[in-house]
């Protein structure tokens, strides 16, 4: 049960920073393209993703909340396939 816990929580760790990554690649990109003002995503001072628009220059970049989502986010992968699999009956 730790062993398929644990294989989980890091798939689905390495895979939410993976597509998290790309997420924020993406809006980076379009934004510079589409030229949007700057904002942020997260609540209060806590920010997920930042896009930021100075004159001439555009940053985009992850929050202190980026992280913990991110590994928030694994830990429920690998707890519901413990809870699934301990609900199908087999070991």
């Amino acid at each position: 049960m730790l062993k398929r816990f644990l294989i989980s929580w890091i798939v689905g760790t390495v895979s939410l920073l993976i597509i998290g990554f790309v997420a924020v690649f993406v809006v980076g990109l379009v934004g510079t393209i589409t030229e949007w003002d700057s904002f942020v995503v997260g609540l209060g001072p806590i920010e997920a993703v930042e896009h930021t628009r100075d004159g001439s220059s555009t940053s985009t970049g992850t929050g202190v909340a980026f992280f913990p989502l991110i590994l928030l986010g694994g830990l429920l992968n690998g707890l519901g396939a413990v809870y699934f699999r301990s609900r199908s009956g087999r070991s």
